[in-house]
C-alpha cells in the first residue's frame, strides 16, 4: 500500500475557470451522478486540473495515478486507495485492517472483492458524506479487463451502495472509456467534461504572465516579445498546456 499523489502544479492563476466552475458544481449538486468523467487529449492538462481540484478540496479522500510505471495496474488501485482513506478518515482504519487480516484480499484478482472489502464496507460503518476520490490516466491502465472491470465497479457500487463518495475520473476521450461510463446501470455520470473551448485564451494568459517574468534583453524598455509572438505560439499549441509549458521551461 503506498500514496499515490502525484505531482503536477497547480492551475495557473486564472486559468481553466470553466471547467474548475463546472466541476464545483456538479460536487455542488446534491442528485448529481456519483461519477465525473473528465476527458481530453495528452498534454492538455487533466492533472494538473485534478491537483487544483484535491487542492481546493477538503473532503478529497483518495487519489490514484495510473501514468508511473508501477501504478499501471488496477490490481493496486484499491488497496492504494483504502491505504489513503484509512489516513484520511481514521475511522475507517479498524475496519480495513480487519479486511486485511482477515482475507486475502491483496492477493486475489477479485477486484470487486478488492472495492467491496477496503472502500464499500468501512464507509457504511462511519459517519461522512461528499467525499471525493480522483482516478487520473485512466486510459494508461495496462490491463484492458482490469479496466473495463474497475469502471464498472465505480458506476454501479457507487449507486447500488448509496455511498458518501464520488469519483473524478480524468483520461483521454477514449470511446472504450466512454462505453463503460455510458452503460452506467440507473444513473449514467453526468456529462462529460472535455478540455478544449477555453485552452487557447488559457494559453495566452499563461504564456504573457511567464514571458513577463523571464528576463530577456529588449530594446528602449519594451517587452522583448510581441503579442504577435503569443498569438503564434498559441496557434502551435494546438490547445497543448504541455506545449507552452516546455517553451516557458526552454525560455527561462
Amino acid at each position: 500500500l503506498h500514496d499515490s499523489w502525484f505531482s503536477p502544479p497547480s492551475c495557473h492563476p486564472n486559468t481553466r475557470k470553466t471547467v474548475l466552475k463546472e466541476i464545483q458544481e456538479w460536487l455542488d449538486k446534491p442528485k448529481s451522478s456519483p461519477v465525473l468523467w473528465l476527458n481530453g487529449p495528452a498534454g492538455v492538462g487533466k492533472s494538473v486540473i485534478a491537483k487544483t481540484i484535491s487542492g481546493l478540496q477538503n473532503n478529497v479522500v483518495g487519489t490514484f495515478f495510473f501514468s508511473t510505471s508501477s501504478d499501471r495496474s488496477a490490481a493496486t488501485l484499491f488497496p492504494t486507495l483504502a491505504w489513503q482513506l484509512a489516513r484520511r478518515i481514521p475511522e475507517t482504519r479498524p475496519y480495513i485492517l480487519d479486511a486485511l487480516k482477515s482475507s486475502d484480499a491483496l492477493q486475489t484478482s477479485q477486484i470487486e472483492q478488492q472495492f467491496d472489502l477496503f472502500i464499500v464496507q468501512p464507509l457504511k460503518n462511519v459517519s461522512c458524506s461528499g467525499k471525493l476520490m480522483i482516478i487520473d490516466g485512466v486510459d494508461e491502465c495496462v490491463d484492458e479487463n482490469m479496466l473495463k472491470r474497475f469502471l464498472r465497479v465505480l458506476t454501479e457500487a457507487a449507486e447500488t451502495h448509496s455511498m458518501p463518495l464520488r469519483f473524478l475520473i480524468c483520461s483521454r476521450p477514449e470511446p472504450r472509456i466512454h462505453a463503460i461510463l455510458e452503460r452506467a446501470p440507473d444513473d449514467p455520470p453526468d456529462t462529460p467534461i472535455g478540455l478544449s473551448d477555453e485552452s487557447k485564451e488559457d494559453i495566452a494568459r499563461y504564456l504573457e504572465d511567464k514571458f513577463n517574468t523571464i528576463r530577456q534583453p529588449a530594446k528602449n524598455g519594451s517587452p522583448w516579445f510581441q503579442q504577435s509572438d503569443i498569438r503564434e505560439l498559441v496557434q502551435r499549441s494546438c490547445g497543448q498546456f504541455l506545449y507552452a509549458s516546455t517553451i516557458v521551461r526552454l525560455l527561462d
